[in-house]
């Protein structure tokens, strides 16, 4: 299979699988960039145009053609997949709203690319799940940045094949050197030091690490330490999902970790592979709608957060994408089985479970310094060239 460069639909017999294989189981604080100009304080009027910078199948003619029609707003998109190449694009885009990944989206905001918004413009956020009316990754300080879209967890991926039961915690990615030695699939972002920190909470929690994207100089030590083991295992690194479900299709890794999508896939190439939970709890992604700093249209843009936040809408793109809406109402359009396979409806004993990404700043909050994403940049750098 080749690498991919975009999400494709899941078929409703790949919906089903996972349902039963799912069984198996802090603020972006800070000096905040004031923009061009305060937030709008009223919804702006459509100016005819909307320029769209997004993840491919985040944007399909299905949802996009009525969003034109019903607004007036004439849609011009442009395409960017992994979360270093929206960032890039960004920069040299003149966009008016943007789809971002969280643990990217404060880099955007203080590359100069983006600039605050008013939730308030948005009032579909009130059927927003809980955790994602105001997520950590799109604020910063007072000012609100990002408005919530679908979101994906990094859950622990094996091959059935080197166990019969589901890792209790993420040690297969990190100890066991003989018999993992380059058999690990990680995800090539500066975050994977954070998802570390996510397993020294319970491993070392002495290190007091509550927020795993936000570290003060110990607890940044202590995570590079485990994520240079864990990278001294991997035999592939990934930015899109494709390569990873390469990587296990072509027999390359055993243990990795990914979201339902991938585990999906993954089985649709005759690799038995299973996805679950850890102890220690398991990363996740938010990807956020976010205003351009030298947006054009933003009553257009506006709308497009408005019209993407419904719950209609929601459930149209996380089936063609395979990601999970975060409005409570999409449920009731995607169906049961798509809806318990994505875990659209999880309570918030599992949502509890995931640290979402956010970026990195170092004015964390409560008069805590942590370090920067530019020194994390650094640090996942060396550690690949280690």
């Amino acid at each position: 299979m080749a690498v991919r460069a975009a999400r494709w639909a899941l078929p409703a017999s790949a919906l089903a699988c996972l349902v039963t294989a799912c069984g198996t189981s802090g603020s972006t604080a800070g000096t905040s960039p004031a923009g061009p100009s305060a937030p709008a304080s009223t919804l702006p009027r459509a100016e005819g145009t909307l320029r769209l910078l997004t993840r491919q199948g985040y944007a399909e003619n299905t949802w996009v053609k009525p969003f034109e029609r019903s607004t007036g707003c004439r849609v011009e998109v442009r395409y960017a997949d992994s979360a270093e190449s929206l960032r890039r694009a960004a920069s040299g885009y003149s966009f008016d709203v943007a789809s971002m990944p969280g643990s990217v989206a404060y880099a955007v905001v203080q590359d100069g690319s983006a600039r605050a918004l008013n939730p308030a413009l948005v009032p579909q956020r009130a059927s927003f799940r809980v955790p994602f009316r105001d997520p950590a990754a799109g604020r910063a300080g007072a000012r609100r940045y990002g408005v919530s879209f679908l979101w994906s967890p990094r859950l622990e991926l094996w091959r059935r094949g080197i166990r019969k039961h589901a890792p209790a915690t993420w040690a297969p990615l990190a100890w066991n050197r003989k018999a993992r030695l380059g058999r690990v699939s990680l995800e090539d972002t500066p975050l994977e030091i954070g998802d570390a920190a996510l397993s020294l909470r319970k491993l070392q929690p002495a290190l007091g690490i509550t927020d795993p994207y936000a570290l003060n100089e110990v607890q940044f030590t202590a995570a590079v330490a485990l994520a240079k083991r864990r990278m001294h295992l991997a035999g592939a690194l990934w930015q899109l999902p494709g390569d990873e479900i390469d990587a296990f299709s072509g027999g390359l890794v055993d243990v990795g970790a990914g979201d339902w999508y991938t585990a999906s896939q993954i089985r649709d190439q005759n690799v038995n592979v299973g996805i679950t939970l850890p102890r220690e709890g398991a990363p996740g992604e938010i990807d956020l709608w976010m205003l351009g700093a030298h947006a054009l249209h933003p009553g257009c843009a506006y709308r497009w957060m408005q019209y993407a936040s419904g719950a209609r809408v929601q459930a149209q793109v996380a089936r063609y994408f395979g990601a999970t809406p975060v409005n409570r109402g999409a449920c009731a359009a995607l169906g049961s089985a798509a809806c318990k396979a994505l875990h659209a409806d999880a309570g918030g004993a599992f949502l509890k479970r995931i640290a979402f990404r956010h970026t990195p700043v170092e004015n964390c909050g409560g008069g805590r310094i942590c370090v920067p994403f530019a020194q994390w940049e650094q640090a996942w750098q060396e550690l690949r060239s280690s």
